[in-house]
């Protein structure tokens, strides 16, 4: 026998034994790890939920001493509630009432008060003993507020501020108004107190007074010790034990192996869990999120060690908290090692017999594939000369034997037939290649700019933060939006609209560093990754250059055309640590920039997201308004300065919502403008304001104009003419008696706004210029257009008397009126001065809290009579002989 085939024997031979082994030896240890499994696992699980229940309870005991006083102290209020006294002039009563509540505890802060009617009483204890009191009286002085200092000798200092504040607005007034019957407590999500910067709580409660009014009262209190009741329960030998808010924060913080500081407490308390920083907790809440669905204790991993957890409700008032403890599995396993030993000597006899049994069926099967062995390396070789006999008792060998011999023939005529075919398939296989190649390009970059794409920005991006991580460095996302772009594409077409693009594409390019990607993400967006950030001021830098090079004039076919560019930034770590998150927030901030004028940049912060799901609940509710008439429409009075006489009226609309009352309109009318909702809500106004119109005229009330507010994206050459022409005819109106509002901006925004104003025009009904002064103007269109009279903004009307430069704005309005032929009508008159300088200088109208506030249609009826009276009285007196 030689070398070769007995070293290809020895080495099958071991790989057989081996194998046989460590499959008897698998067999064994699968043994072990069931009894450990089914066996152990069992008492060790029973024992540790008997521990966990009662650490459990324990916290949840220590919650309850910490919470339930202000819950029996608020039970108690109702008995003296009838007390409680609104009055500004003795704050000292409020005082003493509700002292000896802040009085129980410790970690009680301060009690707040308010009523259904919009009055309400603060008294906060500062921690050198000073108090502070807040008085609000929506009713009677609106947003202005009364402060109180006391200091810790009792003396007492009030300041007024204005401040928009309503306690009816607050969580723990609309907590307490929806919990039900009278005299349930309610509590407020945890949160961080404004007045002590303390994680703490409220805790309220509606009480119905004997004169019908709705009062809530309620109690702030410090959640600092509440998370020192966890880390005061023991939970095994390394165990611990936290609590968390519904959403996972750290309501009650653990001790154990975090040996947490009272500054860290304060620091981390209502944080989410993952600011501990802690492998345990967060492989515990991966694992809780899997068995939620089943009660008791769970297993998990946690840096390769195996733990032990159960988390238990807390309910308090409608609020759910949950308990979770804590333990390594290793605490509650009881003493193992002679059965270990057992185990071991039994598996050593049973291995030992396995071996000898594995040499000896190994050199039967190993001898006879030696042949075979011999054999196939000769047609590696592709020698396809006879192998020799192979001699087994073994069937399954003996049909290898002759399938090698068949597959020898095979084998050579297979031999020609590939060499024929290899040249051809060889060139396929270069096609394919290049194929693959150009459609793997192509699905990573835009097919217009030849920018790279969504997915390879990911991938890039991806890679970049991960690099940044390991380099201590930032990464700049910075999100740019061509401003108004659509308006080239319907004006000079998509074919010119995409020339530019490719044209902004180039000149992006053109100073970016390698390290920089620029991305098109569609449309007329665009994305910058940028590595090796040192600063938000490199950021800054990078964002200028961009903005620079949209602004530079664009040249095709010998027209140039200017555009400007919004950029949101965000950057990593700072604003994310994902591509989703970085590249979300970058859009939020661009639509920020958007919003603060264009052509400009804006970094990211966490408010625009809170922002951003706000404006979401406003829209939505928005669609209900529409839907359950919700909208209320104001009138605020248009007067002649000189004598006082009405001329006329604007409407206003109001959006009055079930939970939060009355929105205001800078609030949800420019969220109603970019979601399109403002052409259903204008149609509203305009009938509305028509019919009220009508109404006023049947009850002998006669308003010579009546002015509606108009939005750009109501100015529709097919829809918004007719529709005028149908709501007069409607309610009989005639067309001077309705006038439309329109801003200086609308002619930049819509191509159609003077061809639709034209047409109105024509049909007799007033138009003005609203907020003039304001915006962007042209003289052309001052002049062409059938304005009937400009309105001097607020804002210039509010300089009277205070900014010489204001009011030499106004100034010029009136002159340019004066000279175009228009009346001029000034807004926001509010004193006689104002009302003085306006006469002087040739404005004879204006409107304005001097002569009346915007009132709804019964009240402004009521101030119409009312004039109307006085102003029949003051002729019979001047008509009557003098005594």
């Amino acid at each position: 026998m030689s070398n070769a085939p007995f070293a290809a024997t020895t080495t099958l031979r071991k790989s057989l034994f081996w194998r046989f082994a460590l499959l008897t030896t698998s067999a064994l240890v699968l043994f072990a790890l069931g009894y450990l499994q089914f066996g152990m696992r069992p008492v060790v699980a029973r024992l540790a939920d008997s521990q966990f229940e009662i650490a459990a309870a324990k916290v949840a005991a220590g919650l309850r001493r910490s919470l339930d006083p202000a819950e029996v102290l608020l039970t108690l209020v109702q008995s003296w509630s009838d007390s409680l006294d609104f009055d500004e002039s003795d704050p000292a009563a409020f005082n003493r009432l509700v002292q000896p509540l802040l009085d129980q505890s410790d970690q009680f802060t301060s009690v707040v008060a308010g009523d259904s009617e919009g009055r309400g009483w603060m008294l906060l204890e500062l921690p050198d003993g000073a108090r502070m009191n807040r008085f609000t009286d929506i009713p009677s002085r609106g947003d202005e507020q009364i402060f109180v200092d006391w200091a810790a000798d009792g003396s007492m200092q009030t300041r007024r501020e204005r401040t928009d504040y309503d306690p009816r607005q607050r969580p723990w007034y609309l907590g307490a108004m929806d919990a039900g019957p009278e005299n349930r407590v309610s509590w407020t999500d945890p949160y961080v107190l404004f007045t002590t910067r303390d994680p703490g709580i409220t805790a309220s409660i509606r009480i119905t007074h004997s004169n019908g009014v709705d009062h809530v009262i309620g109690i702030d209190l410090k959640l600092l010790d509440v998370s020192r009741t966890a880390a005061r329960v023991p939970v095994s030998s390394h165990g611990f034990a936290l609590v968390l808010t519904s959403d996972h924060r750290l309501l009650a913080l653990p001790q154990g192996p975090f040996e947490l500081s009272d500054d860290d407490v304060r620091r981390l308390a209502l944080q989410p869990v993952s600011a501990l920083q802690s492998p345990v907790l967060d492989a515990a809440l991966r694992g809780w999120e899997r068995e939620q669905a089943t009660a008791g204790v769970f297993d998990f991993l946690a840096v390769g060690e195996p733990w032990l957890a159960s988390f238990q409700e807390f309910e308090l008032g409608e609020q759910v908290f949950w308990v979770g403890v804590f333990a390594p599995e290793v605490d509650f396993v009881p003493a193992w090692r002679p059965l270990a030993q057992a185990l071991l000597a039994m598996f050593a006899l049973i291995l030992l017999a396995s071996f000898l049994y594995a040499l000896r069926y190994t050199r039967r099967f190993s001898e006879p594939l030696e042949s075979l062995a011999a054999a196939s390396q000769k047609i590696a070789r592709l020698d396809f000369q006879s192998g020799g006999t192979v001699e087994s008792s073994i069937r399954e060998i003996q049909q290898l034997a002759v399938a090698q011999d068949q597959m020898r023939g095979m084998l050579e005529n297979y031999r020609s037939t590939v060499e024929a075919h290899s040249a051809e398939l060889q060139e396929q296989i270069d096609a394919l290649r290049a194929a693959e190649a150009k459609l793997e390009y192509l699905s990573q970059h835009d097919s217009l700019t030849g920018l790279p794409n969504r997915l390879l920005l990911n991938d890039r991006l991806v890679e970049a933060i991960e690099r940044a991580r390991q380099l201590n460095k930032m990464v700049a996302v910075l999100f740019l939006d061509l401003d108004r772009f659509k308006a080239v594409n319907d004006s000079q077409g998509h074919p010119m609209g995409d020339q530019l693009l490719k044209l902004v594409a180039q000149r992006l390019q053109t100073d970016l560093r390698e390290s920089d990607t620029l991305a098109r993400l569609g449309g007329d967006e665009f994305l910058l990754l940028a590595e090796d950030i040192n600063s938000h001021a490199d950021a800054q830098s990078l964002a200028e250059a961009l903005l620079s090079a949209v602004r530079n004039a664009l040249v095709i076919d010998d027209r140039s055309f200017r555009l400007t560019g919004s950029i949101g930034i965000s950057l990593f770590p700072d604003d994310g640590d994902d591509p989703v998150d970085l590249i979300r927030n970058a859009d939020s901030a661009m639509y920020q920039a958007k919003a603060e004028g264009r052509n400009s940049y804006c970094f990211y912060t966490r408010e625009m997201t809170l922002q951003l799901v706000s404006r979401m609940q406003v829209e939505e509710a928005l669609h209900s308004a529409i839907a359950d008439n919700q909208f209320r429409l104001h009138f605020q009075p248009q007067v002649d300065l000189r004598d006082g006489s009405l001329i006329g009226a604007e409407a206003l609309i109001r959006w009055v919502h079930p939970q939060r009352g009355m929105v205001p309109p800078a609030e949800f009318i420019p969220l109603a403008e970019e979601s399109g909702l403002i052409v259903k809500i204008g149609a509203w106004v305009l009938k509305e304001s028509v019919r009220q119109w009508r109404a006023w005229a049947d009850q002998g009330i006669r308003i010579p104009r009546l002015a509606v507010n108009l939005s750009v994206n109501q100015l529709q050459p097919d829809s918004l003419p007719g529709l005028i022409e149908r709501v007069l005819a409607t309610w009989e109106v005639p067309a001077e008696a309705l006038e439309l509002e329109i801003t200086e901006s609308i002619f930049l925004q819509s191509a159609d706004a003077f061809a639709v104003l034209m047409e109105i025009g024509r049909t007799g009904v007033n138009i003005a210029l609203d907020d003039f002064g304001s915006g962007n103007s042209s003289l052309a269109y001052l002049k062409k257009l059938p304005l009937a009279r400009l309105k001097i903004d607020r804002e210039f009307t509010a300089d009277i008397g205070h900014d010489r430069d204001g009011e030499t704005v106004v100034r010029a309005i009136i002159n340019l009126a004066d000279t175009l032929g228009r009346e001029v009508i000034a807004e926001g008159v509010e004193t006689p001065e104002q009302k003085d300088f306006l006469l002087r200088h040739g404005c004879a109208y204006g409107q304005g809290y001097l002569f009346a506030t915007p009132l709804s249609a019964e009240q402004f009826a009521r101030w119409w009579r009312a004039r109307q009276d006085a102003e029949t009285a003051a002729a019979a007196d001047q008509s009557s002989p003098s005594s």
